[in-house]
């Protein structure tokens, strides 16, 4: 595995050239950001919500991996890890139950 060099990944980070996000236990590093924007855009779209099955913004995992299922297992925890990097998916219940919170899939209440 290469590692980039820092500054140079940074610059690129900034110039929108790349993605990378880094984490306590964790690095990714996309070369495609409009490829990563349309992944991501799967789980997070409101008109793609009706794929998921949803419970007030909590989907299990597996569901993410059924909508990634395309993708390779370790491109889909990837994916996931750039979802909690942005703030955009959180994981809920307890260590076994494998659900994220994700905050935009939260249905809200119609005006009556």
């Amino acid at each position: 595995r290469r590692k980039l060099p820092s500054k140079l990944t940074k610059l690129l980070h900034d110039w929108g050239a790349l993605l990378y996000y880094k984490g306590e236990t964790q690095t990714a590093v996309c070369f495609d950001p409009h490829w990563l924007s349309l992944a991501l855009r799967r789980v997070v779209n409101e008109q793609n919500k009706r794929q998921l099955k949803v419970s007030n913004g909590v989907v299990q995992r597996r569901e993410l991996e059924r909508v990634w299922s395309d993708f390779a297992a370790p491109t889909r925890q990837n994916l996931l890890f750039v979802l909690r990097m942005n703030k955009l998916s959180f994981p809920v219940g307890d260590v076994g139950e494998k659900k994220e919170l994700i905050p935009c899939l939260i249905s809200r209440p119609t005006d009556e």
